[in-house]
């Protein structure tokens, strides 16, 4: 697990460094740019937890239930809990961009890759119904 230092960087400096990892995302380019910007970035472990979360966050915005979640993303409940909190709570950010992932098109071949997988789960596959319904937060 990442582990951060104990001692704080001045308020100042530490606003510096996040306006400059920020900027460095946000012009990483295309696809593939952004991919080897945070594949250089992150560790493994960074990256798969980053990657579980969004996943979680758009099949709780699909209507997924924790036990099918936990089963097809090998997490926990505690952890689909968290998630299901940030897109609860009142800032924006990842609600927003869980929100503007759902209507994506590669979600729906998610769903495809879901249904693949799913018969070890479940006797019925998710309906495609399920990825075009818009659920409340």
């Amino acid at each position: 697990m990442a582990q951060i230092s104990k001692r704080r960087m001045l308020p100042s400096i530490e606003k510096r460094v996040y306006e400059l990892l920020w900027d460095s995302v946000a012009k990483s380019g295309t696809k593939k740019e952004s991919e080897e910007f945070l594949t250089d970035l992150l560790t493994y472990t960074e990256k798969v937890v980053l990657a579980k979360r969004l996943a979680i966050a758009v099949l709780l915005m699909k209507g997924f239930n924790y036990d099918s979640i936990k089963d097809l993303l090998k997490v926990s409940g505690t952890t689909i809990s968290r998630v299901q909190e940030y897109l609860r709570s009142e800032p924006v950010g990842f609600k927003r961009f869980a929100g503007k992932l759902v209507k994506e098109e590669f979600w729906r071949e998610f769903a495809d890759t879901l249904n693949q997988i799913l018969p070890r789960y479940s006797r019925q596959p998710i309906p495609e119904r399920v990825f075009r319904r818009r659920t409340p937060l």
